[in-house]
């Protein structure tokens, strides 16, 4: 399996390639300045940036995120592929999340769409 950081680098590249997905990030984002969902595995931290039409993976934890995802790498993998939700993954206790769901659900809507 890839590492954390690997399958958010392909996930960041797929994004930024492709142009719907940039109008639907500027959807998200509706005026403020920008998103972050944050990801945690053990004590591998990442997060991503959404700004106008694009977002870029960065190491470490931020402290004022919109949703984190905190739990095994094989749950969140399944969440940043779509064969899962946080909701779900939540409500069967293989994660947690921290934050807005309102904001997990419009960053799983954008991997989905």
């Amino acid at each position: 399996m890839n590492s954390l950081k690997e399958i958010l680098e392909a996930k960041v590249k797929e994004i930024n390639q492709n142009s719907a997905k940039k109008r639907q990030i500027n959807k998200w984002i509706n005026g403020y300045r920008g998103k972050v969902i944050c990801f945690q595995v053990n004590k591998e931290a990442y997060h991503l940036v959404f700004e106008q039409g694009s977002v870029m993976l960065r190491h470490g934890n931020y402290s004022s995120c919109e949703f984190s995802y905190i739990g095994p790498q094989d749950a969140i993998v399944n969440i940043i592929e779509g064969k899962d939700s946080a909701m779900s993954a939540g409500l069967k206790g293989v994660i947690k999340g921290w934050g807005s769901v309102n904001e997990a659900i419009e960053f799983e809507k954008l991997l989905r769409e």
